[in-house]
């Protein structure tokens, strides 16, 4: 994974992937594509100087990448593979308690105030989204920090004093950064529900506030809303 990331991350910035390429594969350089509807507007691309610092491009593109590994292990799979005999029953006993957790935990997250009601995440329907989301961090930090150990110097933005850790996380979030109206979370996060989904900042703050690195990054006050003491940790 981490020859990969390096992979996409020189060829792009030196100008040789193909359009499609850089549209499609690279999507974790932008914000979001544009999308035609007036409700749910995005804007991007996300533009740093080349060459850009290692946890901003293992935050961005390495995100990207991470998620598309994740997108192969949802919970139909992880069955499969106890199925297969692949996973034993204590790891499913436990993955099962722990998602019953964070279904809790997001099922309690206000979305939207609309007139007089107050609605929350589709938590039960987005088990699945929740797992990759988790999975997804806990790849590409732990591909960075692999790197981070080995690395004799990098590139830094002038006027930042933000830490290299901080500099990752803020990069995770930005990727999946989005602006929706009201009438637009009420369309897709709260009406749909064939394509059941969770607003991008209740997914990001819901991951965070459940990495200990996160918190040792950002130095959190202990029991504080993105520094829970009783974490949710599915992976580890």
């Amino acid at each position: 994974m981490l020859r990969i990331i390096q992979f996409y991350h020189s060829e792009y910035y030196r100008g040789r992937l193909t359009r499609t390429s850089r549209d499609v594969e690279l999507s974790a350089l932008w914000i979001a594509s544009s999308i035609p509807d007036n409700y749910r507007s995005r804007a991007g691309p996300i533009v740093y100087p080349f060459p850009v610092p290692q946890p901003i491009m293992y935050g961005s593109l390495g995100t990207f990448l991470a998620s598309m590994v994740a997108e192969q292990l949802g919970i139909a799979r992880l069955l499969d593979h106890h199925s297969d005999g692949l996973i034993n029953n204590s790891v499913i006993l436990g993955l099962g308690v722990q998602l019953n957790e964070l279904v809790k935990m997001y099922s309690e997250m206000d979305i939207l105030t609309y007139g007089s009601e107050v609605y929350k995440a589709q938590a039960e329907e987005t088990r699945d989204q929740q797992l990759r989301d988790h999975l997804t961090l806990k790849l590409s930090f732990k591909a960075w920090k692999q790197l981070d150990r080995d690395l004799e110097s990098d590139h830094f933005i002038p006027g930042l004093t933000f830490t290299r850790p901080q500099l990752f996380f803020i990069a995770f979030a930005q990727t999946q950064c989005e602006k929706v109206s009201d009438r637009g979370i009420l369309k897709y996060y709260v009406e749909d529900k064939k394509n059941p989904a969770m607003p991008t900042q209740q997914r990001v703050n819901g991951v965070l506030r459940n990495s200990v690195d996160f918190a040792e990054a950002f130095q959190c006050s202990d029991n504080k809303y993105m520094n829970s003491m009783d974490k949710i940790q599915i992976f580890g």
